[in-house]
């Protein structure tokens, strides 16, 4: 433990009031600053905290944190003498696991500002939780079995494989490219998604875009957000300005204004669908000729449908419903769909 108390001082010096003592000294860029610290015996805890980072989190044998770090100009190893800056970088032991710590001491204005990052490759045990705080710049975690926990604004995010059971994601103004993650609760806004595969998925903000290829449960709380999803057996979304565009769907329940909705196929075994809310639109494709039956309510939209037959037709000025069902009268399936205002398309 001293050891690395003692290796982590020579990388950092930190006084009270946000100051360094070495501020005005130029890093020498050509050699990484390299620290190691020892972890606890069982459950462990990472937690990372840094601004206009580069960061890897790369998994490693054994029970330490291996931490790497250097100044970068534009991607690159050579920073150009002018804009050579003191930077921090603190890794120390905790009673959970670690803390790993970047700030910059000073930055140049104009565009040099925005090409400086710090690059940091955190090398940690598989099974480890890790907490990432980031402001500006990007983080590639290529496989962890451990909880994640991310905060971040303005920042690219690449993740391999997140085994882990509880995963939170949070921040706005980020774009995310996940191959798989078990499981997913997100806070985000004007934030951009591309999910592979997932079980599990929690998402909640506004002006978020999703692009989800395969995933067993979605649930949806925001306001102009957009869903464009492959396969998905558990759909609910509650929120206005939505645009659902999905190519198969199981069961779906969505409730909200202004509302697009499309489905491109119904598999075999579908279950149910009902949309309820004001002003959109619902297509809904049927290729592989799936029976249904059907539940629609509408005051000043219209209904165009192939192949059904109706058992129930009603049309006012004022409202119109209309029961029927696709192939067969005693199908399991079923399709509601409540609206005002808008088109309702079943295409068989």
């Amino acid at each position: 433990m001293k050891k690395v108390i003692i290796a982590c001082s020579l990388l950092w010096i930190w006084l009270w009031g946000g100051t360094f003592a070495a501020l005005g000294q130029t890093i020498d860029t050509s050699d990484a600053y390299v620290t190691t610290v020892r972890l606890p015996q069982g459950k462990k805890r990472i937690v990372f905290r840094g601004e206009r980072v580069i960061l890897r989190v790369i998994p490693r044998e054994g029970n330490s944190l291996q931490v790497v770090a250097r100044l970068v100009y534009k991607g690159k190893k050579e920073v150009p003498e002018p804009y050579r800056v003191s930077w921090g970088l603190k890794a120390e032991p905790r009673p959970y696991g670690a803390a790993v710590e970047t700030v910059f001491g000073g930055l140049p204005r104009g565009k040099a500002r925005q090409r400086l990052r710090i690059q940091v490759e955190l090398h940690v045990p598989p099974d480890a939780d890790l907490q990432i705080n980031t402001h500006i710049g990007s983080i590639e975690i290529q496989e962890t079995s451990g909880n994640l926990i991310l905060e971040t604004e303005l920042t690219n995010v690449a993740i391999g494989y997140a085994r882990g059971e509880e995963n939170l994601i949070k921040g706005d103004f980020n774009r995310f490219d996940i191959k798989f993650i078990r499981s997913a609760r997100t806070d985000t806004d004007f934030s951009t998604f591309r999910i592979d595969l997932s079980f599990d998925l929690e998402l909640k903000g506004d002006y978020n875009t999703f692009n989800l290829r395969r995933a067993k449960r979605v649930k949806l709380a925001g306001d102009f957000t957009s869903i464009r999803a492959g396969r998905i057996y558990t759909f609910q979304a509650s929120g206005d300005n939505l645009n659902l565009s999905m190519d198969r769907i199981y069961y779906l329940d969505t409730k909200g204004d202004f509302q697009t909705l499309s489905v491109g196929e119904l598999p075999p075994n579908f279950h149910y669908l009902r949309s309820r809310g004001d002003y959109g639109n619902v297509r809904i494709d049927n290729p592989l000729q799936t029976p249904y039956k059907f539940f629609i309510r509408l005051e000043h939209g219209t209904l165009q449908a192939d192949g059904v037959e109706f058992i129930k037709r009603e049309e006012s000025f004022a409202e119109k419903y209309y029961e029927g069902y696709y192939r067969d009268p005693h199908a399991h399936a079923e399709i509601h769909v409540d609206r005002d205002f808008g088109t309702v398309i079943l295409n068989n």
